[in-house]
């Protein structure tokens, strides 16, 4: 996903009868909001619209495709493309922004990266409300395990002292948030392993290769743990920090 900057500000601009309106950026692309509602979306310089099965056939009779994110993926049938004829008249365009918001708004549209960001504080809530600390979290596990799972918490502190350390008991893991930058990465046990795993560790330079996950997911990495000499202190100390700063930004 990619926006040039000359197209997003052609676009807000055009949506200036819209109340209300920010932008967001998303894995490279840009997410519009109006009054808080999530209704288009701008990837690869085209502008998308939230859609419901009473709006998609104005959009199809226009020739309009729906979102494809990924190419040759699935793909995304709430969101079509805006006709470049409506996106360059101000005021046909307030009239599909208009009935996109109305959408967006009736279904409670909010996107995956928001979605997970509000699932990972309830989970956060729901432990500290039923006293689970870390330390609950992995005493199931060996103590072979146990001790992995510490050794990289003691690390991911060191690394960012501003990340706050939390139990997510649904997630059967120990998770790390940034005031600003939200969720950025988890130490998740099993039974022989030990995987801390970057939210967006799709983004993040890996000058060591320590990441894994590739062609399987698009925006999650990991890094596996099996024994002590799999913490590479360096190398995770980078990626942590990383992984911070790209969240903040």
């Amino acid at each position: 996903m990619s926006v040039g900057e000359h197209y997003r500000n052609y676009v807000l601009e055009q949506l200036g009868g819209l109340a209300d309106v920010a932008w967001r950026r998303m894995f490279g692309g840009v997410g519009l909001y109006a009054g808080g509602a999530f209704f288009a979306v701008m990837d690869d310089d085209q502008l998308y619209f939230k859609v419901d099965d009473a709006t998609r056939p104005t959009y199809e009779a226009a020739g309009s495709k729906a979102f494809a994110p990924i190419p040759g993926g699935k793909p995304m049938t709430g969101y079509y493309e805006v006709p470049s004829g409506v996106l360059d008249d101000r005021d046909e365009l307030l009239r599909w922004a208009q009935r996109a918001v109305a959408v967006a708004r009736a279904r409670g549209a909010m996107p995956k990266r928001a979605r997970r960001a509000v699932s990972a504080a309830r989970q956060v809530t729901r432990g500290e409300r039923a006293g689970v600390a870390p330390a609950d979290i992995l005493r199931p596990f060996p103590p072979r395990v146990r001790a992995l799972a510490n050794r990289l918490r003691t690390l991911v502190g060191r690394a960012a002292p501003s990340l706050r350390e939390a139990a997510y008991p649904g997630w059967k893991a120990v998770g790390f948030r940034h005031a600003e930058a939200g969720y950025i990465c988890g130490v998740f046990p099993a039974a022989e392993c030990v995987r801390l795993i970057f939210e967006h560790g799709a983004a993040l330079d890996d000058p060591d290769g320590l990441l894994e996950g590739r062609g399987r997911v698009r925006q999650v990495r990991y890094v596996t743990v099996r024994r002590p000499a799999d913490v590479k202190v360096r190398a995770l100390t980078r990626l942590v920090r990383a992984a911070v700063a790209h969240g903040q930004s």
